[in-house]
């Protein structure tokens, strides 16, 4: 499951956000790391008194609700899963199509089936310029066209394994740093802790009963737990940045065994293995034209004529056209406007454009 379909899943249980709203998916999955590292991190930027920017950051420690071993399958999980953002993602070409109206199309089901869909008319500030009739397109259709294409890169090995050693890039270096600097910094910590024990021992053997030296121990304690407390948060955001350079590594080892496979046909790969490809690719497909309008609901038979016989709609009455039928139609209390609303229903049956519109 993706974390759009847990979140979709607690909603339908009843079970909510604290503050009562539903879940969405990127909120629940930053809870659930939360929980996996134990606490939940603040930071917040500022001035300091001479005005130069700072920031601030404090934590909250939170409960850790399973064993470290399990905390550990679960990482694993998440990491294989960390592409996914949403129902979106479940289509091969979600956003990687553009309608000939210069919008992205993205992937969504209805009763009749799984279609890709032109966000023109939808995105924020109104529809792309010539939206207007980008039809949806058969999601099964599509994909198999664009992966025949792939099926024909996917025969030159040699070229593929030097594209996803360019995607990986510097991946597997900073992997290295980064383990580097995890056992640097697990050795400061260790001498950290020991040196926190001698500066201590030393202090309380050389100091007297006054209430001062009580609190210059106090201070001390504070000030060297203040500077673990600062290596642990590092080491927290490397191990972080570790875990994430490892999953980009785990998946082209993944791409590269489906790649070498014998076969090289779709049903090889999996779905996420495809959506690496079509990034490691960069693919990005022109849709030509606007398509044919699919049939929603009962089939007009005289939409169907007109398609069956190749004869276009008239886009717009002529004088002589409307002489030929306006004896055959009457007005009503609905159309008193007999020539305009033929005229309209002419546009509905050449464009299929809903009524409202």
């Amino acid at each position: 499951m993706t974390q759009e379909d847990v979140a979709r899943h607690l909603n339908a249980l009843g079970y909510t956000q604290r503050n009562g709203k539903p879940w969405v998916g990127g909120n629940l999955g930053r809870r659930i790391e939360a929980c996996l590292r134990g606490y939940v991190e603040f930071v917040f930027a500022g001035e300091n008194e001479d005005g130069d920017p700072i920031t601030t950051s404090f934590r909250i420690d939170v409960p850790r609700p399973l064993s470290e071993a399990r905390i550990v399958q679960l990482r694993a999980a998440i990491n294989r899963g960390k592409r996914t953002k949403g129902k979106h993602s479940r289509y091969l070409l979600s956003n990687r199509l553009v309608s000939v109206c210069g919008a992205h199309r993205t992937g969504g089901s209805t009763a009749t089936g799984r279609y890709y869909r032109c966000m023109g008319g939808r995105v924020e500030g109104g529809a792309s310029q010539n939206h207007e009739d980008c039809w949806e397109l058969p999601v099964e259709d599509v994909d198999a066209a664009v992966w025949s294409e792939i099926e024909g890169l996917l025969e030159d090995r040699t070229t593929l394994h030097g594209l996803i050693a360019k995607w990986l890039g510097t991946v597997p270096a900073r992997a290295s740093s980064y383990r580097r600097r995890l056992v640097e910094l697990d050795e400061q910590l260790e001498k950290k802790r020991g040196s926190r024990k001698r500066k201590i021992a030393l202090l309380l053997a050389s100091a007297e009963d006054g209430e001062d030296d009580a609190a210059l121990i106090e201070e001390l304690k504070a000030e060297l737990r203040q500077q673990e407390e600062e290596l642990l948060q590092e080491r927290s955001r490397v191990a972080d940045w570790l875990g994430d350079a490892e999953a980009q590594e785990e998946r082209a080892r993944e791409l590269l065994h489906a790649v070498d496979g014998i076969d090289v046909s779709a049903e090889s790969f999996t779905l996420d293995q495809k959506l690496d490809l079509l990034e490691l690719l960069d693919v990005q497909v022109q849709v030509m034209d606007k398509g044919i309008p699919r049939h929603k609901g009962l089939v007009d038979p005289i939409t169907e004529w007109h398609r069956e016989n190749d004869v276009p709609v008239p886009a717009q009455l002529t004088g002589e056209m409307w002489d030929k039928v306006k004896d055959i139609l009457s007005g009503t209390r609905q159309w008193k406007d007999v020539r305009g609303a033929f005229d309209v229903m002419l546009e509905k049956l050449r464009t299929g454009k809903p009524w409202n519109e």
